[in-house]
Formats: C-alpha cells, structure tokens, sequence
C-alpha cells in the first residue's frame, strides 16, 4: 500500500491536493492507495474512503515537539494494523511519519537549499520589514537553516524522488547531486484547472481598471521586495495576498502613497480570476519558482504576464516577448521597462495574449497519468 501525504497552505499545495482528489476518482476501488491531507478544515471534495484529515495551519505551531508528537499519535492510529510499504510526502509531512518503517519517495514541491541560494542572493530584502513588525529577514534565516535540516534528512532517507517540473529535476541532479547521487528522480508535472471566463461580471470600476496586478502567499520566496522598495506612480500595482493582521490603515496608507494598493489574501478563485482578467498585466516577481501555478493560471486566462529572471519556473513557462515577457526585477529601470510594454501596439500585446493562452499546459490528465505510472512502478521496487 502506497500512502500520499500533503500539507495544505495559502500557495501552490493547494492545487496538489485538488489534483490529488482528481487523481483519486480515477483509480479502481482495490488500487492500494491511502491520502493524509493536513489542512484546517478537511477538503469537501476528499469524500473517499481513501482520504484521511489530520487538523494542520501553516504556522509554527504544527512543528513544535508537543504537536508533533500528537500529530505522530494520530498518523500512528491510523496505520496500527497495516504500515504502507511507501510514503510519499515532504519535509512538511514526514516527520509525523517517524515512527513507520515504510519505504520514503521525497515528492518535491520546493527545494529549500535552491531558495536559500537564491535568498542569500538577494539584494534590498529590508523592504520586507514594511510589512512586518519584526526584522523577517533575519527570521526568515533562522527558519530556512531549520527547514535545510530537516530537507537534508529526509532527502538522506529517500529512495526515489518526484519532480514536478524540469526546473526541479535539474536541480536535484546539480545542486541536490550529493543527496540525490544514482536515486532515481521521477517527473511528474503539476497540474492546475482555471475555467476561463469570457469577461469580468459585472462592470469594472474605471478607477482601478487600469491597474497591474500581483499576487501571492505572503512569503519572502514571492519577490515582493522588489515592487515594495519603488515608488510606481503613475502606474499602479494592485498587490493581493497581505495577511489581513498586518494590512493596517497606515500600512495601506503608506504603500498607497507609492501606487501600491494593498489587498488582504484572497483564496476564492474565482474571486482572483476576476481580478486577473480586470487587470492590465500581471507582475510575478518571485525570486524562485520550482514551476510557478499563478503563473500557469494567468496564462491560461491570456493575461500579459512579466515575469522576474529568476533563473527557474518563469523561464520554463514563457520566452520572452513570445507568450510573456521576462524581465530582471531588479533593475533600477524597472518601471520604465515596463511601461514601455505597456506602450505596445494593442495587435502584438493581443499575439503575446493568444500565444499565452495557446501554450499553457491545463488540466490534471497528464499528472494523473504520469503519477499512475510512478506508483505502479513503486508497487514493484
């Protein structure tokens, strides 16, 4: 028996746990397969008898030595009679499975090592702290440096990993090479479903409907540094995913004052692709991305997307003036950069629009096949 763990945050995993549910629906009844999905409240969706839920947020509390344990407790109750031979989860699940014996296939969302090179990289990250009270960048330190611990270790325990895009599986045999070595590194491609609607309801407010719009999980990973330390006037940036506790008046004041709207996060999709679609282009400005599945939805709706350099997922999704633009986003002449796309003719912006459209990959039949494949294959190693 094959057990499928996954942690349920604000960001991409998201969409791994809708796959999954997806992926489920198309096996057989007797396909030897169990789901644990941490999350604050058990998906609706997960119906089968496949699925369990284990209560998770994605906060620090989950990882504390008390939670753990009682996490363990529960992961332990439900495999008392029968441990599955394979474990495929992260670093965000596999220690509440410290106390199986089962197989470990490491299923890759991010790579922290590769977001920790980026990290260091990284110039002007103290535009951050106008959004948190406390110093998050040297926060965000000691936390990776845990997080680098605890990939290590179960990387070190893994048999086999999954990839989820060419991107990652480069990685894990370059910069992952003394972990990774000979293991064998499936590809398995994420996948994500937008049903693309023919036009905003409703009408747009001809205040805001000029806008460029940027969106994400609150997370240094995202990039925001580089659109919060500019004054962008006179564009404006509307920029959604703010935790609301932090989105004071003054905060929203203070950004304003630069063409930064500020919105709290938003995790109605629908909600989103009208925002999307209403927008004049879209900014991602990740510093590291192992895929990127905003980046894939907004293609998929024909938006103008210009993408940040990051020297991963973006540029495996767009060539640059082709479906999309890529663009160093730290730059001084950033602003100028993109206006002067902004200033193109309406019949080429419309081209880049089509070819966005025409070449995101959409839909879970892939992956679904894809991950069928890895299984059956585990089943017989």
């Amino acid at each position: 028996m094959i057990l499928y763990s996954v942690a349920l945050n604000n960001g991409g995993m998201r969409r791994v746990v809708e796959s999954m549910i997806d992926f489920e629906r198309t096996l057989p009844r007797s396909y030897p397969l169990k789901i644990i999905i941490f999350s604050p409240k058990r998906p609706k969706e997960a119906k089968s008898n496949r699925f369990f839920w284990i209560p998770w947020d994605e906060s620090d509390a989950p990882y504390t030595p008390k939670n753990v344990e009682k996490i363990r407790r529960r992961v332990d109750a439900i495999f008392e009679k029968s441990e599955p031979e394979w474990i495929v989860g992260d670093a965000m699940t596999l220690g509440y499975f410290q106390n199986l014996k089962s197989r470990i296939c490491y299923d890759t969302h991010i790579l922290t090592r590769r977001f920790y090179q980026a990290f260091n990289q990284e110039k002007g990250m103290d535009a951050w702290n106008a959004i948190y009270p406390d110093p998050v960048v040297q926060y965000y330190h000691a936390f990776e440096l845990s997080s680098l611990r605890s990939e290590a270790r179960f990387m070190a325990r893994a048999e086999c990993f999954i990839a989820n895009s060419k991107t990652t599986t480069k990685d894990l045999k370059t910069i992952y090479a003394d972990v990774v070595g000979k293991k064998k590194v499936f590809h398995v491609p994420v996948s994500t479903v937008v049903t693309p609607l023919a036009k905003p309801t409703g009408k747009a407010d001809p205040t805001t409907a000029d806008f460029l719009y940027t969106y994400s999980r609150l997370h240094l990973i995202k990039g925001w540094h580089q659109i919060l330390g500019r004054n962008w006037r006179p564009l404006k940036i509307v920029l959604r995913g703010i935790n609301p506790e932090l989105l004071t008046k003054k905060l929203a004041a203070s950004l304003l004052k630069n063409g930064i709207e500020a919105r709290p996060w938003e995790s109605d999709s629908e909600k989103l692709a009208q925002e999307l679609i209403q927008s004049r282009a879209v900014l991602f400005p990740s510093i590291y991305e192992p895929w990127g599945l905003a980046l894939q939805e907004a293609l998929a709706l024909g938006k103008i997307c210009i993408a940040h350099r990051n020297r991963s997922g973006h540029e495996e999704q767009i060539q640059n003036q082709v479906n999309g633009f890529l663009l160093d986003f730290s730059a001084a002449d950033l602003k100028e950069k993109i206006q002067k796309i902004l200033a193109m003719p309406e019949k080429k912006l419309k081209q880049i629009s089509e070819k966005a459209k025409h070449r995101s990959r959409m839909g879970h039949d892939a992956r679904n096949k894809k991950l069928r494949q890895v299984f059956d294959r585990l089943r017989k190693l």
